[in-house]
């Protein structure tokens, strides 16, 4: 239907010349009538012509039409008729065609203007750049946060702070970090770096979250929390020796007041003294073995890494614990994927966790029927997952919320600090060390590095 109408034009245009080319040469030649036939070479000509004209009409139209697609120009239109002739179905199909585009590139537009005042609003401060460092999208809050009102290239962050910038410029996508800006104010910040792929190119989408509140909060909740430990623990020991100080001082002293002579005493009395001062004793080694492993938990040397294999090390921490757990008749069971599955680490820092963790699981599944215990390892995104997991009774939500917190423990024996030692020493192999746990089902502590 769209060429019909062109091609009978055409058909018609030829036809008419032909007819007209014939007749003219045939009058010319076989009669005297030479002027009639020169008439209608002229005709002939002119219908040439007009065909000429017609077919170019179409053909620049459609390079127009087509040039425009392809500079992205849609504000072109063809009206569907022109100055010589009505304009056919092909001219119609392509104003459509142009119509439709621009109301698609009206939709991108509007979507974009719908993005764009979404990231505008969003507190979370974003940026998306290129892989040169060319920004193409920042926010309002990014502005705030910098101080830069109009930023072209992340390279411009270095006159905000170069320790941030050079930070900033190392982030792999997929990549989260906790630093610091100096601007003005002192800044802690989330960083998280994401990607996307546009037509072959990769850009990066990197947000800034501040944490200062959060930081502040939980900062306040844990030393509330480890106040709250070392009160008790100072506590148990300070009582005793305050209230054991008096009786022996009122048992050395008369009723003035006075130093008693020491022959004055009896068997009894001086068996008490001793027994007394035998308890302070005890007590203040407490106080001591207790402020020894709090300097113990505070001064962690730095990490020395090196690739280890974790089969090896799961090998290692089996062996540590095979005779105790086999007359306790604990079955611990070992996984690794894949079998070669290596992780950098400090070996010795890293081999006390473990040990830490199964030591607490050990404890966990004592009273189990069938105690059992795994140590597995598997690959996520470039990360490496150690998971120590138990069949024992899990752990309660009271007692889950404190586990982390120095010297806090459940244990008659325990000094309460290896759970909090182990995140501390995960930490510093920039890594998490999480719990899982579900009463009556077990519980599993997942190192993720």
């Amino acid at each position: 239907m769209v060429f019909d109408r062109f091609r009978w034009q055409v058909i018609v245009r030829i036809s008419l010349i032909l007819v007209l080319g014939y007749a003219g040469m045939y009058i010319i030649m076989s009669t005297d009538f030479w002027l009639a036939g020169c008439w209608l070479i002229l005709f002939t000509a002119i219908a040439t012509v007009s065909l000429f004209r017609y077919v170019e009409i179409y053909r620049r139209e459609l390079y127009n039409f087509l040039s425009a697609i392809k500079q992205g120009d849609f504000t072109n239109s063809f009206s569907g008729h022109t100055a010589r002739f009505r304009v056919d179905d092909l001219k119609f199909a392509y104003s459509e065609i142009i119509r439709v585009f621009h109301q698609l590139s009206s939709e991108r537009e509007s979507q974009y203007l719908f993005l764009q005042t979404i990231v505008e609003h969003v507190r979370v401060a974003l940026v998306v750049a290129d892989p040169k460092g060319e920004v193409l999208i920042y926010n309002r809050s990014f502005t705030e946060l910098t101080g830069k009102k109009f930023i072209k290239n992340m390279g411009s962050l270095r006159n905000v702070d170069e320790a941030f910038y050079n930070t900033i410029a190392a982030l792999e996508p997929g990549q989260r970090i906790l630093t610091k800006l100096l601007h003005k104010e002192l800044y802690n910040l989330s960083v998280q770096c994401s990607s996307i792929t546009v037509k072959n190119t990769q850009y990066r989408i990197i947000s800034f979250q501040d944490i200062r509140n959060e930081l502040e909060e939980r900062e306040l909740d844990s030393w509330q929390k480890l106040i709250r430990v070392l009160t008790h623990e100072i506590m148990n020991s300070a009582i005793p020796i305050s209230t054991l100080t008096s009786v022996i001082r009122e048992m050395l002293e008369d009723e003035a007041g006075q130093p008693l002579p020491l022959s004055e005493l009896d068997d009894e009395s001086a068996k008490d003294v001793v027994d007394s001062l035998k308890t302070i004793e005890n007590r203040s080694k407490g106080l001591v073995r207790f402020v020894e492993a709090y300097r113990s938990l505070t001064n962690i040397q730095p990490p020395r890494f090196e690739k280890v294999k974790v089969s090896s090390l799961f090998s290692e921490v089996e062996k540590l614990f095979l005779k105790d757990f086999d007359k306790k008749k604990i079955k611990l069971e070992t996984e690794t994927l894949p079998a070669g599955l290596e992780i950098t680490i400090d070996k010795d820092l890293f081999e006390q966790v473990l040990i830490n963790l199964v030591k607490n699981a050990g404890e966990a599944v004592e009273a189990t029927a069938s105690p059992l215990i795994k140590m597995s390892a598997t690959q996520d995104n470039g990360n490496v997952i150690i998971s120590i997991s138990d069949n024992g009774p899990g752990i309660p939500a009271d007692i889950l919320d404190n586990i982390f917190v120095p010297f806090y423990t459940t244990k008659k024996q325990g000094s309460g600090i290896g759970l909090s030692l182990s995140r501390q020493i995960i930490r510093l192999h920039k890594g998490t060390l999480t719990v899982n746990t579900e009463l009556g089902k077990g519980t599993s502590f997942v190192v993720r590095v």
